[in-house]
C-alpha cells in the first residue's frame, strides 16, 4: 500500500511538472520537505495553497471587475508561460530563458502556483493515508497478531510479546490466584482463535456468567456460531455423534473409574460394545439414553428383531447378543446404574438429542465456530468430573478423524476439576492432528489433588508457562524449577579500615533461578505474569498482558 502511495504521489508531480513546469518543480520539492518535516497537517496545506489561489484571483478581480473572468485569464497566462518554457527547452535554448518567462510573471503569482501544487499533493498523501487506516480498523480486533497470540508488552523492554501459533501446539498453561489475571490471559487465547477462524473448544471447571457473555459476544463480533452447553441458551450436546463402535464404548467406560474387580469391567465392556455395534448398525440417532434402556437385556433383543439390512452383518449381531445371555442382570447392573445416574441428572437433560437444538464437535470443528462446555463443579463436583472425561475423549475422537490440517484451539480452564490420563494423551498426541492446547489452574497444588505424579506429568509435556502471582510456596518453588538456572557474575570485595592495606576482591560465576519463587509471589502485580517458554532456546520475560 506505501509502494502504491509513493507511485502515485510521483505519477501526479509529473503531470504537474508538465503542466506547470517551474513552479510544479518548486511545489514537490516543497510538499517533499513537508513529508521530511511534518510541521504542518496535510490538509493545512493544502488549504493554505488554496486559499492563495483564490486570494490572489480575488485581488485581480478588484483591478478587472469579473472573478470568472480573472480566474480564466490566470489559467491562460499559466499555459502560455509554460509553452514557452518547454519550448525554449525543447529548442535546446538555455534553460533561463524559460525560468525568466515564468519570473515576468511575478513573484506573487510564482508563488501561489508553488503552494497549490504542494497543497494538492499533501491533500492526496492525506487521503491515502486515510484509507489505509479504514483498510487497517476494518481487520479483526487482532489484526496485529496473525502469526500467534499477542500476549502484551514486556516490562523491561516496551516490546509487544507474541506467542507463536507453533508455540501452542506444543501446550501452554497459565497459573495464577484468584484475581492475578489469569482469566483476562485466557481470553488473549480465545480471541486468537475465534478471529483467526479456527475452531475454539472451551471446558471452564468454574464457569461464570460474564466470561460466558464476553465469549458470545466476541464469537458474534468474530461472526462465529456459538454453542453454549449448560449457559446461555443451553444447547444439547451429542457426545456420541462421533466414533466407531469401540470408540464409543471407550468413551462411556472412562465415566467410570473403580470396578469391583476385572470380570465385572470386562462384562460391562463386552455388553455395551455390542449394544453400541446394533446401534451403529441401525443407522438411527442414539444418545445415552437409548444406551442406558437397551442395557436390559429383553429390550436390546426386541430392538434387534425390528432391525433391516445386510443380512450376513445382523447374523453376526445376533448371535453376539446370543452370547449375552451367559451373562447375569446383576453383571451390568454396575454400569446401568452409572449411567442412570449421570442420565438422569439436571446436566443429563442437556445429553439427550434432540431434532434442533443439538450440536456435536463435528460440527463445530467444520464450522469452525465455538463450543463452550460450563462444568458446575461446585455444585455438582461428581458430574462435573464425568462430564468433562466425556467431552475430552469425544474431543480426541473428533480430532483423530478431522480432514485436512485445519487448527483446533482446546482451552481448558480449571481443569484440575476433571483432569485426568485423558488431557496428557490429547495435549502429547494431539500435536500432529492441529490441536493447540492451553491448560489453565490456579496452582501446581490443585494437579496433585488428581495424584501424586500428575503435575509433573503436565509439566513435562508443555513447552511454555504463564505465570501469574502465585500465593503457596510449593507451586512458585515448582514454576522456578522449571524455568531453571542461569549463569551470573558475582562481585565481592574486602573491607579494610587502613588505606594502605590491599584490597581483596573476588568474581565469580554463580547459577541463579531465573525466575525466583519471591519474585511470582511478591513481584507481579494484577495483570502481570511471567512468560516462561522453553521452545528452541529458553525465554523468560515479565510481561504487562494486554486487558481485553
Amino acid at each position: 500500500m506505501i509502494q502504491k502511495r509513493v507511485f502515485l504521489e510521483i505519477f501526479m508531480g509529473c503531470l504537474f511538472l508538465v503542466g506547470l513546469s517551474f513552479p510544479a518543480l518548486f511545489g514537490f520539492l516543497l510538499f517533499f520537505l513537508w513529508r521530511r518535516m511534518a510541521v504542518l497537517n496535510g490538509w493545512v496545506l493544502f488549504c493554505l495553497g488554496n486559499l492563495s489561489l483564490l486570494g490572489f484571483v480575488v485581488f485581480l478581480t478588484k483591478e478587472s471587475g469579473s472573478f470568472l473572468e480573472t480566474g480564466i485569464s490566470c489559467l491562460r497566462e499559466s499555459m502560455s508561460v509554460n509553452r514557452l518554457f518547454w519550448n525554449s527547452l525543447l529548442a535546446q535554448k538555455s534553460p533561463l530563458e524559460g525560468v525568466y518567462s515564468w519570473y515576468q510573471t511575478g513573484v506573487p503569482f510564482l508563488s501561489v502556483n508553488i503552494f497549490w501544487v504542494a497543497g494538492i499533493l499533501s491533500a492526496v498523501d492525506q487521503l491515502l493515508s486515510l484509507r489505509w487506516k479504514v483498510k487497517k480498523k476494518g481487520r479483526s480486533p487482532l489484526s496485529e497478531t496473525v502469526q500467534g497470540v499477542l500476549l502484551g508488552t514486556s516490562l523491561s523492554t516496551g516490546k509487544n510479546i507474541v506467542i507463536p501459533d507453533f508455540v501452542l501446539n506444543q501446550g501452554v498453561m497459565i497459573l495464577g490466584t484468584t484475581g492475578g489475571g489469569k482469566s483476562i490471559t485466557l481470553r488473549r487465547f480465545y480471541e486468537r482463535a475465534m478471529f483467526g477462524k479456527e475452531a475454539l473448544i472451551i471446558v471452564d471447571g468454574k464457569p461464570t456468567e460474564s466470561t460466558v457473555q464476553w465469549i458470545k459476544e466476541r464469537a458474534a463480533l468474530a461472526e462465529r456460531p456459538f454453542y453454549g452447553f449448560n449457559c446461555d441458551e443451553n444447547w444439547h450436546y451429542d457426545p456420541l455423534a462421533e466414533g466407531s463402535f469401540t470408540e464409543l464404548k471407550d468413551k462411556i467406560m472412562s465415566l467410570k473409574d473403580v470396578w469391583e474387580n476385572d470380570y465385572y469391567r470386562s462384562v460391562a465392556e463386552d455388553y455395551l460394545q455390542t449394544t453400541c455395534a446394533i446401534l451403529k448398525f441401525s443407522n438411527t440417532p442414539f444418545d445415552l439414553e437409548t444406551i442406558v434402556s437397551l442395557l436390559e437385556y429383553s429390550d436390546l433383543v426386541l430392538f434387534v428383531r425390528q432391525l433391516k439390512g445386510n443380512l450376513e452383518e445382523l447374523k453376526v449381531l445376533q448371535e453376539r447378543v446370543k452370547r449375552l445371555s451367559q451373562y447375569k442382570r446383576d453383571d451390568v447392573k454396575g454400569l446401568a446404574a452409572h449411567l442412570n445416574l449421570l442420565v438422569n441428572s439436571e446436566l443429563g437433560e442437556f445429553l439427550k438429542r434432540k431434532k434442533e437444538h443439538t450440536f456435536s464437535l463435528k460440527e463445530v470443528v467444520q464450522q469452525k465456530g465455538v463450543a463452550y462446555f460450563g462444568l458446575p463443579s461446585l455444585r455438582y463436583p461428581y458430574f462435573a468430573k464425568m462430564l468433562g472425561k466425556l467431552i475430552i475423549n469425544d474431543i480426541k475422537s473428533t480430532i483423530d478423524r478431522k480432514d485436512g490440517d485445519s487448527r483446533v484451539f482446546t482451552i481448558f480452564d480449571e481443569f484440575s476439576v476433571f483432569a485426568g490420563e485423558q488431557v496428557l494423551n490429547l495435549v502429547t498426541m494431539g500435536r500432529a492432528k492441529g490441536v493447540h492446547a492451553v491448560l489453565g489452574t490456579q496452582g501446581i497444588s490443585d494437579l496433585k489433588k488428581v495424584h501424586s505424579t500428575f503435575a509433573n506429568q503436565i509439566l513435562n509435556c508443555v513447552n511454555t508457562l504463564i505465570c501469574h502471582r502465585l500465593n503457596d510456596e510449593e507451586s512458585a518453588v515448582t514454576v522456578s524449577e522449571w524455568g531453571g538456572v542461569e549463569d551470573v557474575l558475582e562481585y565481592t570485595h574486602g573491607l579494610n579500615d587502613d588505606v594502605d592495606a590491599p584490597r581483596t576482591g573476588s568474581l565469580r560465576v554463580k547459577q541463579k533461578f531465573s525466575v525466583t519463587p519471591d519474585m511470582i509471589k511478591k513481584d507481579l502485580n494484577p495483570g502481570e505474569a511471567f512468560y516462561l517458554s522453553k521452545e528452541k532456546t529458553l525465554v523468560v520475560e515479565k510481561v504487562h498482558v494486554k486487558f481485553t
